[in-house]
């Protein structure tokens, strides 16, 4: 009888200690070396001499428990963390506002807005495949062989297209590597240059205006005088 009260208290005292280690209730008086001699005497008072358990064993579990517990917490609260921020960036796109220096300036508003150039002229094909073109040094050189040679900046443009060198524009609308985006039936659907880049013919240095995020196109797409599809593969690969 005697036997099974003291196994009985040894089943006590492990979840006793379990339980407190779940809750780290006694991380900080176990690491003190007063506390622990406090803790023995009790312990030792109410489940007696003939426990199997030391202190010191039941000290090394706990900061083990303590240990792997930290270690599993934190895991789990970075994967959550990384989760609510992936679901918040679908809310906005950080992009918003963006305008990169470019290796020229080039403005827009001179060039669509005063002399009213059409897009297409610069970016050609926006309508027949995915991509909208960056403009080459030919095309620039189509009106700047004649027009504003003086300008030191002209000038620096001629000498890439004398020199067969590329004008490395810094890409400023751009669109996650997860998404399918197609110029082509947009443009063929009547959707305005302006209603994702924004008034262009009036920007002297490109910056995004909208929000380019998924909720912002879904919305689009819903739009009755719209009706287009909001299914997944429409937009994702």
């Amino acid at each position: 009888m005697l036997a099974s009260a003291i196994d009985f208290k040894a089943v006590l005292h492990l979840y006793f200690i379990r339980f407190c280690g779940a809750f780290c209730a006694i991380d900080i008086a176990i690491d003190s070396p007063m506390e622990v001699m406090g803790l023995r005497g009790r312990f030792r008072a109410l489940f007696g001499p003939t426990v199997g358990v030391s202190i010191s064993s039941i000290q090394s579990w706990f900061h083990g428990v303590v240990g792997s517990m930290k270690a599993r917490y934190l895991t789990i609260a970075g994967v959550f963390t990384l989760a609510i921020a992936i679901g918040f960036s679908a809310c906005f796109d950080p992009r918003e506002g963006y305008a990169p220096e470019q290796p020229f300036e080039f403005s827009h508003e001179l060039h669509a807005g005063v002399h009213e150039v059409p897009c297409g002229y610069c970016h050609t094909e926006p309508g027949q495949g995915p991509h909208s073109s960056v403009p080459s040094v030919d095309t620039c050189m189509n009106c700047h062989s004649q027009v504003a040679t003086d300008s030191e900046r002209i000038q620096q443009l001629t000498q890439h297209w004398e020199q067969g060198e590329p004008v490395e524009w810094v890409k400023v609308h751009d669109m996650p590597d997860h998404v399918k985006f197609s110029h082509a039936p947009h443009i063929q659907r009547g959707i305005d240059c302006s209603e994702c880049h924004g008034q262009v013919n009036r920007m002297d240095k490109i910056e995004v205006t909208n929000e380019f995020n998924m909720g912002w196109c879904v919305d689009c797409h819903r739009d009755p005088e719209h009706n287009a599809p909001i299914d997944c593969v429409t937009c994702h690969y």
